[in-house]
């Protein structure tokens, strides 16, 4: 008998405690919901430092721990430290919470920081765009894009190895696959650039004309047809063909290539000086002053400039062509009113007949063979 009533009471025990058990987990329970709630409410009215430290001690309940890190990164987003955002946001796994409205403000806040990064993205700020597509997770395509554009600020900072790795986990995204290519043809031709013989350069220079604008591609590819142009441009100066070397030199007058324009300006002198020697030798002075004055101290410039500044002729007729001399016509020009004048007089087919210089108020007389003259 008293073993049946020692039975009961440890029967009532069991069943008091497990009710107490029961009632307290139902506490507990309904104690982290309204904790849950609560944080949820400052999760939704931006208050994420708030709802991060109100979160946190609820622990995995309802994703509570997921919310902790979420609050954090948005904290950090919402300051504008997007760095620190997307270092956070490595401890976030792709989650879904019960609470419908909560999963409605969240995937709200997702769809406002997907559109700031497109904003970023549109101005060239590729680093802080890809920042905010990480802590985006599997939002839309914000994955690959977090990708896609820390491979695109890589190639701003010339990691181009780097951009590389990058695109080749998104080949399949948008053109990534295409600057994958642009950058393994931009080292390739980098490392012929560096070997420097002609046929290197020349093969550099074509990958970069390739390339057209990515990166440096066109001043490269310049720069590469540069050293080869130099070279031949040099060789030929070297052996006085100042004409072929000022014929290459001259396809890009403005090129920044070290030498390029003092031998262009050189080998520019030395046809210029020759042509004012042809007409110097020729006693067509005036021609050859004007092209000596612009070559400043260059050889004998400036002592051919001054000597080609001549006196007055003492005479009048300075040429005759002997095929038109004869005493049956005699011209007469009268120079009354003007200044000193120097006049070519050609026959009707355009042959030269004389030079005649008037001087001021005089006149001068020349004998002719009777015709037309002009």
């Amino acid at each position: 008998m008293q073993n049946r009533k020692k039975l009961t009471i440890a029967a009532v025990v069991v069943v008091v405690i497990a009710l107490c058990a029961a009632l307290y987990g139902y506490y507990v329970i309904q104690q982290k919901k309204k904790a849950f709630s609560e944080a949820s409410e400052l999760f939704k009215s931006n208050d994420y430092a708030g709802a991060a430290e109100a979160y946190e001690p609820i622990g995995s309940f309802q994703k509570a721990d997921d919310m902790t890190v979420l609050s954090r990164v948005y904290n950090e987003l919402t300051a504008g430290n997007y760095e620190e955002a997307a270092s956070i946001s490595k401890d976030l796994t792709e989650f879904t919470v019960d609470d419908e409205d909560l999963q409605n403000d969240i995937n709200t806040k997702k769809a406002d920081y997907y559109t700031t990064a497109g904003s970023f993205v549109e101005a060239g700020d590729f680093k802080n765009a890809s920042y905010i597509y990480k802590c985006l997770g599997g939002y839309e395509d914000s994955s690959s894009a977090a990708v896609y554009y820390e491979g695109r600020q890589k190639i701003e900072d010339n990691d181009l190895e780097a951009a590389i790795t990058l695109f080749e986990q998104i080949e399949d995204y948008r053109d990534a696959s295409t600057w994958k290519a642009d950058c393994s043809s931009y080292l390739e031709a980098a490392g012929l650039q560096d070997q420097g013989d002609d046929d290197s350069l020349e093969k550099a220079a074509d990958i970069f004309a390739d390339l057209g604008d990515f990166k440096d591609s066109e001043a490269r590819s310049l720069a590469c047809k540069s050293v080869k142009m130099f070279r031949e441009a040099k060789e030929l100066a070297d052996n006085k063909d100042y004409k072929g070397a000022y014929k290459i030199l001259n396809q890009y007058p403005s090129n920044p290539y070290e030498g390029w324009t003092d031998l262009l300006t050189k080998c520019d002198n030395h046809i210029k000086y020759k042509e004012a020697k042809k007409d110097y030798d020729s006693e067509n002075y005036y021609k050859a002053y004007k092209i000596f004055n612009t070559l400043g101290d260059f050889k004998d410039s400036k002592k051919k400039a001054k000597n080609c500044v001549r006196d007055y002729p003492s005479k009048n007729i300075l040429y005759q062509n002997s095929d038109f001399s004869s005493s049956s016509v005699s011209f007469t020009i009268d120079n009354t009113g003007f200044m000193n004048t120097y006049i070519k007089l050609y026959s009707s087919s355009d042959t030269l007949v004389a030079k005649i210089f008037i001087r001021e108020g005089k006149s001068a007389t020349i004998h002719l063979t009777s015709g037309t003259y002009h």
